[in-house]
């Protein structure tokens, strides 16, 4: 008799002796004392049969997260059988809260007049409700398992886990007259001495490993300085058995943790308190959680989710058909969002701006909407993200919505507020990065991660394979350097067709390096953002004295010089496909080049086909602006390189006018020795604005295919007239030279004339004293040769007079004068200029030369 009376007491010693060494609910050594009347319990006691009263009566534990676990009510005494033919009080209801029940016998669950969970041994009646919030009750055995029986066999609509052995979490259930919300049945391996280890966060975790040997499944009264060790040495084990986390205090998951910094490989059951609330605070950082393993499940239960990130590129690989800017998917986990992941049971969702909630509020309202051209908003909840419950209602407070029931390809909640304002930890900024702005309108983006050809091509292709909306927007996120056929995959590209509306957006590499185990990018299959590598050239430094340096570390995009690797279609809109914050190379020329002669350019016009910053690898209609480029670095050839760099450097804004029509037209350049910045590229099939230009280095030239760039950009002098006259007829040529030297025949004679005369008047002026003006009256009538009246002799002279003039005389005044006339050196240049012309074959009518080019000349001048 001795013996069974100790064994049935032995829980109950173990839990008075343990929480005495504590000193948060009682003295070493002492025994706990009886519970007194107080509604409120602030210690362990010894709880005595009371009478039932008609009226609510709630008992709540005196709990304070620096305590840990919450006070024990040890029950007396044996359970009266009789009580279950006794009737309820009524107005007798009572309600438990935060409380370990030990020493208890728990009514049937399908008991007449009896709650389920009715503890027996505390009042004399039965009540006729019973509410339990945040209780953990040590069953015996064969209560234990009369309950996982019920639950197993029976639709309670119950939301509840179990690990078979130690533990039944009753998360949310309605039955009958009982409420339990988070409510734990404890036996087996998690019985005293080791379920009261577990019980009190304060106990030094080896000492509970110890005493469970391993086999209760249960780390409770965890708080922030317990649940990471619990978690890294418990949730790490590859099991299916479940791992029940009680969590009694605000938490953080977040801050210093890097990706895969916490491995899943079992169902973990995270269960806050129901009556108080319980923060997680992440911190803004995700995919610190690895739930990738086979085992590998996370359930939230009771807790307020804050500081929920949008997904980055890392989570863009496990993300589809769930879009990474939706901060409520808790992008913390990192695991794959096609089948169940998101488990939440009576959570609050902090998401992470306000047009988050309005937009899933709109999106939620619109899929239960009666009218169809309104649910038409929400196809891709059908088709996409395989919606088949969605029940919500407003509240519990302002712009806060409460979703009852939503079950997807990736979600399961039951009860899961969203709002945007916090509830326990201070909302941190939205990380650097990619943002994405959600129209409250229009289906979130898809965002898929691409390390490679492969992955790029897939991403291409994953809409039409799987059947996503039109109505979504695309984002391909680069996570690593990616280069069209690679070595190791020649052929792998083929030409592509962007049938969406799509962004490319490369993360800042540098941002997504962590500290810790290598094995980390195994362990997240070689997801984690790998540091570039080689097969993209190092944008070089800039020389910040006269511009800004280039874009921080970017990924870049190798299109192999491929024309129209992406295709989009005819009359695409502005801005279908976007490019930001990367770095493209190995750029083409246009498909025309060949045809584009290597000497023009001297016109001021080019033809469209030799720059390579009109991104050939993007086949396009070549008006509007349906390729848009956003912060972005174009590495070019080195002389395109140096022809805008030189426009920058003489004019913050200029245009380029191109031979087939239209320009490149920039605004807002600056230039350094190793970059060009435009502030905004306006050009035919594209706009770009804060576009990078970068030269192409040595290596990377070498290995371009045909390269031509006009002689009329590299800054040289037109080529010489005799390259023209090269390409005319023999006859022309022979005109042509008759025309000059005629020219200068009649230059030389009137220049002769007029020495002449003028030396004769010099005489005249010595001898008789005469006025040089009355002199040159008389001498007036000279005619050059060919008009019949001038004397032959006297030419003769005059000609073989002609000397050149002393230095003391005044050559500049003689050809002032001779230019205030109608001269006959002008008009034998003009003739000359007017044969000249008149040979040329560009010019459609021959004409009848001034001067002859055979025979007599004709007179060409006008008398002095």
């Amino acid at each position: 008799m001795m013996d069974r009376r100790l064994a049935r007491w032995w829980p109950g010693i173990a839990l008075i002796l343990f929480a005495g060494t504590l000193g948060a609910h009682g003295q070493p050594g002492n025994r706990s004392p009886d519970c007194d009347a107080a509604v409120n319990i602030s210690r362990t006691c010894i709880w005595r049969p009371r009478q039932a009263v008609p009226q609510p009566v709630v008992i709540s534990g005196d709990w304070r997260p620096a305590l840990g676990g919450f006070p024990v009510l040890m029950l007396d005494g044996a359970a009266d059988a009789r009580q279950q033919k006794v009737s309820a009080v009524k107005g007798f209801t009572l309600t438990l809260k935060r409380l370990v029940i030990a020493n208890v016998t728990l009514a049937p669950p399908d008991a007449a007049g009896l709650p389920a969970l009715w503890p027996q041994q505390m009042y004399t009646a039965p009540a006729t409700a019973l509410t339990m919030d945040d209780v953990r009750i040590i069953a015996s055995a064969e209560d234990f398992q009369a309950y996982l029986n019920f639950f197993k066999s029976n639709d309670t609509k119950a939301s509840y886990f179990t690990d078979g052995v130690g533990f039944l979490q009753i998360s949310l259930w309605e039955y009958g007259s009982t409420s339990a919300h988070s409510v734990t049945l404890v036996s087996g391996p998690c019985t005293p001495p080791s379920a009261a280890l577990h019980l009190q966060s304060t106990v030094l975790l080896s000492a509970a490993a110890a005493a469970s040997n391993g086999r209760c499944a249960i780390s409770a009264g965890n708080n922030n300085s317990t649940l990471m060790p619990a978690l890294l040495r418990e949730a790490s084990k590859s099991t299916s058995q479940p791992l029940l986390v009680l969590i009694t205090a605000n938490v953080s998951l977040g801050i210093g943790l890097g990706p895969g910094a916490i491995s899943i490989c079992r169902p973990v059951i995270m269960a806050g308190l129901y009556s108080r609330p319980t923060s997680v605070d992440f911190g803004m950082v995700v995919n610190q959680l690895n739930v990738t393993e086979p085992y590998a499940k996370m359930y939230w239960q009771s807790l307020d989710l804050e500081n929920l990130s949008p997904g980055d590129g890392l989570s863009a690989a496990i993300a589809p058909p769930y879009g990474v800017s939706i901060s409520c998917n808790v992008w913390a986990m990192y695991c794959p969002r096609s089948k169940p992941c998101l488990n939440l049971i009576n959570t609050t969702s902090v998401v992470a701006t306000a047009a988050e909630r309005d937009y899933l509020t709109f999106m939620f309202s619109m899929y239960n909407s009666p009218l169809p051209s309104m649910r038409q908003t929400t196809d891709f909840y059908h088709t996409d993200l395989k919606v088949t419950t969605l029940q919500f209602i407003p509240g519990p407070g302002n712009d806060e919505i409460t979703c009852q029931v939503v079950k997807s390809l990736s979600w399961d909640w039951s009860y899961n507020i969203i709002t945007a304002e916090p509830r326990v930890a201070r909302k941190l900024p939205l990380p650097a990065g990619l943002q994405l702005p959600i129209q409250q309108t229009q289906a979130g983006p898809l965002v898929q991660a691409v390390d490679g050809c492969s992955s790029f091509e897939s991403a291409v292709t994953y809409p039409e394979e799987h059947n996503i909306s039109a109505t979504r927007r695309l984002v391909w996120m680069l996570t690593a350097n990616v280069t069209l056929n690679p070595p190791d995959q020649p052929k792998c590209w083929q030409r592509q067709t962007i049938k969406y509306t799509t962004k490319m957006f490369g993360e800042d590499f540098q941002d997504n390096v962590t500290d810790g185990d290598p094995s980390v990018h195994s362990l997240l299959h070689q997801a984690l953002l790998p540091a570039p590598t080689s097969t993209a050239p190092a944008a070089p430094a800039a020389d910040t004295t006269s511009a800004p340096g280039p874009l921080s570390q970017v990924y870049a995009v190798g299109f192999d010089y491929m024309r129209a690797a992406l295709v989009l279609p005819p009359g695409a809109p502005d801005k279908q496909f976007e490019i930001e914050n990367v770095m493209l190379h190995q750029l083409p020329q246009g498909p025309k080049i060949g045809s584009v002669q290597a000497d023009s350019g001297y016109d001021g016009s080019v033809a469209q086909d030799v720059w390579t910053v009109l991104m050939w690898p993007v086949e396009r209609d070549m008006t509007g602006a349906s390729l848009t480029l956003s912060h972005v670095e174009l590495v070019v050839p080195k002389p395109e390189f140096d022809y805008l760099q030189a426009k920058a450097q003489a004019a913050m804004s200029f245009a380029v006018q191109l031979a087939e029509g239209g320009s490149l037209l920039i605004t807002g350049a600056a230039a350094s020795s190793s970059a060009v910045t435009l502030g905004t590229l306006q050009a035919p099939g594209l706009s770009g604005n804060n576009v990078w230009i970068i030269p192409e280095p040595a290596d990377a030239a070498a290995a371009r295919p045909e390269y031509i760039w006009p002689q009329g950009l590299l800054g040289l002098p037109a080529p010489a007239p005799a390259a023209a006259a090269a390409t005319l007829s023999a006859g022309q040529r022979a005109a042509i030279g008759a025309s000059v030297g005629a020219a200068a025949l009649l230059t030389l004679l009137a220049l002769g004339v007029w020495y002449g005369r003028r030396q004769r008047q010099r005489r005249r002026q010595s001898a008789a004293g005469k006025t040089l003006g009355s002199e040159a009256g008389s001498d007036a009538s000279v005619v050059m040769p060919g008009s019949g009246s001038a004397n032959p002799d006297r030419m003769k002279y005059d000609v073989l007079s002609l000397q050149l003039p002393r230095a003391s005389e005044d050559i500049q005044l003689g050809m002032d004068q001779i230019s205030q006339h109608k001269s006959p050196i002008k008009a034998a240049l003009s003739a000359a200029a007017a044969a000249a012309a008149a040979a040329s074959p560009a010019n459609g009518s021959q004409g009848t030369p001034c001067v002859s080019l055979t025979g007599t000349p004709q007179s060409v001048g006008d008398t002095y």
